[in-house]
């Protein structure tokens, strides 16, 4: 069969770049972070939808305060975005560690969700690696897959690579990801990274956008030093305001939480010095009010709600067939509030797909609560991420039980009762709900109703 020019010109594309390979006896791109380190990257991104336009832009400034005995170094990450035509600013302060070779460890108490280390990513492991390509999974909605465009014949040299977006958020929405990665063998570092988007469900439209390597400097030692220093006064000061807000779950006096938190941002403030730090503490305390209201207001909800009555109600699932609550009575029941346009909803239902799978044979029933507007979209999401348990149609049902936020998890007992919630994602839902549900299958009718734990609510809801 006769080959195309194209066949032709593809087959000679690789066989240079695999003799680039060759050449370079195996020697794969790495990074090469120096202690002192500055490097400051800027992106902007552009999204166009059909009467819509939203314009972003970051700098994201990374500071090198150290190298941990594996080899690998120590960074904190301040990240300040703005969008187009708004005046407030959001930033976001945190840290990790991360290998020659990309892999990331964030600290603990690091945000889940956020894209910590981003532009840097995993770099291929070995040749064959990087002549087939390679995935990574960010969490259990998201994968990367990785392939090396070009390489130079000299390992110093400039290295492209393209990164395509895969899992749950591409299927549901109907998107597509592509960045073109260019990076520095000298230097050990990214350069530049292009990046063009498509989504073809909800906010529909298309985006691109640019991230570049602006400035790389070395700051006095002293100064890094301080600024590591300063760093953990202020992630063990977080991490004891967190703990304060989860105190009111265990009855604590919010006026009383609220002042001991404030105080402990305010002894942090009058200890640190820098002007980076310092800024993260003073937002941490324009936002303390507002923070123990939400926090305040939650409970007041599970408190409305806990060890009381179900509300009652009926529907019909996806396929016509009726369900009332009262069906299931002798049961433990999981209500999963969702709908397709809720990102953190599609994110947390693997793990309820591994609840449905934990309690299958026991009495318990697992029930999604859709509230589409349109059936499609729900049916959409049941067959393409496979859901295990039954859906039902759910329109005016979350007011029984105050649901404004999504996802929202209820568990109701053999009983009848409200024995759970939880608002928002959180990376271990599964552990936590499959907590309660347990405790309340080994508990029965007879045990502690106060006592179910493990269900907290998160910041990671869509109202």
């Amino acid at each position: 069969m006769k080959k195309s020019p194209w066949t032709s010109l593809c087959a000679l594309a690789g066989s240079i770049l695999t003799a680039s390979l060759a050449q370079g006896a195996g020697d794969m791109p790495r990074y090469n972070f120096k202690i002192g380190q500055e490097l400051v990257y800027q992106s902007s991104s552009d999204f166009h939808a059909a009467h819509q336009s939203i314009k972003q832009t970051e700098t994201a400034t990374f500071w090198v305060t150290g190298q941990n005995r594996d080899g690998s170094w120590h960074l904190v990450v301040l990240r300040k975005q703005r969008e187009a035509g708004r005046s407030d600013e959001t930033r976001k302060l945190n840290s990790f560690d991360i290998s020659a070779d990309g892999r990331v460890a964030a600290k603990p108490g690091a945000v889940e969700n956020e894209p910590l280390s981003s532009p840097f990513f995993p770099l291929p492991s070995h040749v064959a690696e990087a002549q087939q390509g390679w995935e990574v999974s960010q969490n259990e909605a998201m994968q990367t897959a990785y392939r090396l465009k070009s390489a130079p014949s000299d390992p110093a040299g400039q290295w492209v690579f393209e990164a395509t977006g895969k899992g749950i958020f591409q299927d549901i929405y109907l998107g597509t990801s592509t960045n073109t990665i260019y990076f520095d063998g000298a230097r050990g570092l990214i350069e530049k990274i292009t990046s063009v988007d498509h989504q073809g469900f909800g906010f529909v439209g298309d985006g691109k956008g640019v991230a570049q390597l602006k400035s790389a400097a070395t700051k006095d030692p002293g100064w890094m030093i301080q600024l590591a220093w300063e760093y953990d006064v202020c992630a063990k000061t977080k991490a004891e305001v967190r703990a304060a807000l989860e105190s009111l779950q265990t009855g604590v006096n919010e006026a009383a939480a609220k002042a001991a938190a404030k105080a402990t941002l305010q002894t942090a403030q009058n200890r640190v010095k820098l002007p980076v730090i310092q800024e993260e503490i003073q937002s941490q305390l324009l936002q303390i009010d507002s923070s123990f209201k939400y926090a305040a207001e939650d409970e007041g909800k599970s408190d409305a709600l806990l060890n009381k009555a179900a509300a009652s109600w009926a529907t019909t699932d996806l396929d016509g067939h009726k369900h009332a609550l009262e069906d299931y009575r002798g049961k433990v029941v999981a209500l999963d509030f969702w709908y397709r346009g809720c990102g953190w909803c599609m994110r947390a239902m693997p793990q309820i797909k591994a609840l449905a799978d934990q309690f299958r044979g026991r009495p318990v029933v697992i029930l999604g609560m859709n509230t589409d507007q349109d059936d499609k979209d729900a049916r959409f999401v049941v067959d393409k991420l496979q859901l295990n348990y039954l859906t039902l149609k759910a329109v005016g049902l979350p007011e029984k039980y105050g649901v404004q936020g999504f996802p929202t998890f209820l568990v109701i007992d053999q009983q009848g009762i409200v024995r759970a919630r939880h608002v928002g994602y959180s990376p271990t839902l599964r552990d936590e709900m499959g907590r309660a549900i347990e405790n309340l299958l080994k508990e029965g009718t007879d045990g502690d109703r106060n006592n179910v734990g493990g269900i907290k609510p998160s910041s990671q809801e869509k109202h």
